[in-house]
């Protein structure tokens, strides 16, 4: 009896969003799995910025040094965990993870 009430308890999922934000707004969200590989490319004050997101972790790659000139968004490197965060200050760019709900 206890078995077949444990079943209809929903089991949590681990599934996540990689969420991008300029300037405070979403400009992507991506579903994320080991599986995905995507190269997001958009377009900001007539510059262009690439997020790689590959086997669930996600990148910032390198931008044009005259709109990040010390590209410590793009040397953080790959990002994996739902605590971690990438932020590009002077382009106001946040990479970051978004439980699915």
């Amino acid at each position: 009896m206890v078995l077949g009430v444990l079943d209809l308890i929903p089991k949590e999922t681990n599934k996540w969003y990689v969420v991008i934000k300029v300037e405070r707004e979403i400009v992507k969200k991506i579903e994320i799995s080991s599986r995905t590989q995507e190269t997001y490319k958009f377009n900001f004050s007539n510059n262009v910025v690439e997020v790689e997101v590959k086997d669930g972790a996600v990148r910032m790659k390198e931008m044009n040094k005259i709109i990040c000139p010390d590209s410590i968004c793009s040397e953080a490197g790959w990002i994996k965990e739902y605590y971690e965060a990438d932020v590009c200050m002077p382009n106001k760019i946040i990479v970051s993870f978004e439980r699915i709900s």
